[in-house]
């Protein structure tokens, strides 16, 4: 219904997200207005909507690696449902969920607010209100630290902020991520047991006889060194090596209610 915002705003917790910046952070100064990006293309047909709201300015070189991610994951993403148009409250600075009221816009997919601020990581980045009734989500926040804007490189850059959207998407975040997260038998930690992501796992690394899939304490990455090297992951890949998005992380999104075209997965690092 335009002219008002969505019914089922629901604000959740934001995930635990990788690094954390050691040196002197840097302020940022808010851009007024807001600025609304769309995809870099069109999503293909069925395909899924990401757009991004800039509330903060970012250099040109990490501004396309943010576009960049969100055109991977909109045409990695198949909804099988028509996707219901949504009227939401436009995000800012200090309020990048859109809680607060204020003017809206029309959502068809997804609505990603992008900031710089200071904070204790590198990126945090999570869900802000989701869909009735697949609870799939609607609007999400990604907060960058301007550390982050000078540590990492262009291509780590990207991969960071590709991780950042997963979690938006609901790795980590999700009811239905956390319904398979179970402790091991083993007493060897936590596990994701989605059907298609343990599927992937047993595809991708035989032999292994502990429980699947390895989770990280805090549940929402895959663990190192089980797993060698995947975006949805802290830490562990060989230096100079970009994080693929392998078949693994998006056979995790099917897990928790996407449909996801599989081709598209990246191919793992060799062990």
């Amino acid at each position: 219904m335009r002219g008002r915002p969505p019914v089922a705003l629901v604000a959740v917790l934001l995930a635990t997200l990788v690094g954390c910046g050691d040196d002197p952070q840097l302020p940022t100064d808010p851009v007024d207005p807001v600025e609304i990006v769309p995809p870099l293309g069109p999503p293909p047909p069925g395909g899924f909507e990401i757009s991004l709201t800039f509330v903060d300015s970012l250099p040109a070189a990490h501004r396309l690696r943010v576009e960049e991610a969100a055109w991977y994951l909109g045409h990695a993403l198949w909804p099988t449902r028509t996707v219901p148009v949504h009227d939401v409250w436009m995000p800012t600075h200090d309020d990048p969920c859109g809680n607060q009221g204020g003017p809206t816009r029309v959502v068809n997919g997804l609505l990603i607010a992008v900031r710089v601020a200071n904070i204790d990581a590198l990126a945090r980045a999570g869900p802000c209100s989701h869909r009735p009734p697949e609870g799939l989500p609607l609007v999400g926040a990604i907060t960058i630290n301007p550390n982050a804007l000078s540590a990492k490189p262009d291509r780590d850059f990207g991969r960071l902020i590709r991780h950042e959207m997963l979690h938006i998407l609901g790795i980590g975040t999700h009811s239905r991520w956390h319904s398979y997260v179970k402790p091991s038998a083993f007493n060897t930690g936590w596990y994701f047991e989605g059907p298609r992501a343990i599927a992937a796992f047993d595809s991708a690394i035989g032999g292994y006889h502990g429980d699947k899939v390895p989770l990280t304490r805090d549940l929402a990455h895959w663990r190192h060194p089980v797993i060698r090297c995947d975006v949805l992951m802290n830490w562990g890949c060989p230096a100079g090596v970009v994080a693929p998005t392998t078949i693994l992380t998006l056979s995790s999104l099917i897990d928790i209610g996407w449909d996801v075209d599989l081709s598209l997965a990246e191919p793992p690092i060799p062990r």
